[in-house]
């Protein structure tokens, strides 16, 4: 998923996050895919999926053909969130047809949407966010915004909204108002992480997910710190 800032040298607005970008490529057919070339005796018919099919069944379904999802996926992007006619062809051909990849397509990018929303809720909406990425393209460094944007594209749902809530509170404190974090409380004045990765090991600590106070500890050092 994926709400990123563009570098100052871009004109268009930040795009949405999200911890997994749409691997809209392909959808898995109900029954093995047909080959010319084989014997006529097939395998018997797997029973169908309900709903859209998952990225783990389609990986799965992909490496039993030798068929390399990533290409579809890379395709897709290239494309401004489409397939080609090629892709299409090329997939039928592979036994995933078009309805199947589409109904694919459509649940990933539901998730995204998903993902997304949620996002932009950590600073109080898709214009909220607008306004702190606007902030950040002209305030942060390139670095740092390629740092951020990667985080971004990598970490879990839950670091991603910390992350951007740690952006929130620089934007507030250069607006002269005083820094708050994602569950009201102030933050208060401690040292910060001096790297995404301190801040990822922390937040894979044990004690993130089991003590509330761990938790809140991590979130007042996240919006001391500077790291992106």
């Amino acid at each position: 998923m994926t709400v990123r800032v563009n570098t100052p040298a871009s004109e268009a607005p930040a795009e949405a996050p999200v911890k997994d970008a749409p691997q809209a490529t392909a959808g898995a057919p109900d029954a093995p895919a047909s080959n010319p070339q084989a014997s006529p005796q097939s395998a018997p018919e797997t029973p169908p999926q309900p709903g859209p099919p998952t990225v783990e069944h389609i990986e799965g379904q992909f490496q039993a053909r030798g068929m390399n999802l990533d290409k579809y996926a890379d395709s897709y992007r290239a494309n401004g969130g489409k397939l080609t006619d090629g892709d299409y062809a090329e997939l039928a051909k592979g036994g995933f047809s078009k309805d199947y990849v589409d109904a694919f397509i459509r649940g990933q990018e539901a998730l995204v949407q998903q993902e997304e929303n949620s996002v932009f809720e950590t600073v109080g909406g898709r214009e909220s966010y607008a306004k702190m990425t606007a902030w950040a393209k002209v305030n942060v460094s390139s670095a740092e915004i390629e740092a951020f944007n990667q985080a971004l594209d990598t970490m879990p749902l839950e670091t991603v909204k910390f992350m951007v809530a740690g952006l929130k509170a620089r934007y507030e404190a250069s607006n002269g108002n005083e820094p708050s974090l994602v569950n009201g409380q102030k933050s208060g004045a401690v040292a910060g992480y001096q790297s995404v990765a301190q801040l990822t090991a922390e937040m894979r600590d044990p004690r993130y997910r089991k003590d509330p106070a761990f938790r809140a500890e991590v979130e007042r050092k996240l919006a001391s710190s500077n790291i992106f």
